[in-house]
């Protein structure tokens, strides 16, 4: 069941969407290059590609947030997740 939307819970949200890029960091710090550069499978993202995939997200949402207050009524906001992780 879904909590509810107090307040302590949403500062519990932001804490830990703030923490995040901090998580990343140091999961990944210490990687060599061979690591970041590995695939789970074949074709898809590396380990750095899925990394920046998750920033991406993440601001997409922002963007597609903050669209959807100031133009209510309007598409949402897309992107090509698999061209972005083609680029350098």
């Amino acid at each position: 069941e879904q909590p509810a939307y107090t307040p302590a819970y949403l500062a519990q949200l932001l804490a830990r969407i703030r923490s995040v890029p901090a998580d990343y960091a140091a999961l990944t710090a210490s990687l060599p290059d061979a690591d970041l550069a590995k695939q789970y499978r074949a074709g898809s993202f590396t380990v750095r590609q899925l990394v920046h995939h998750v920033a991406d997200t993440h601001l997409m949402h922002l963007f597609r947030f903050k669209n959807a207050l100031l133009t209510p009524g309007q598409p949402a906001l897309m992107a090509d997740v698999n061209g972005w992780a083609g680029l350098e």
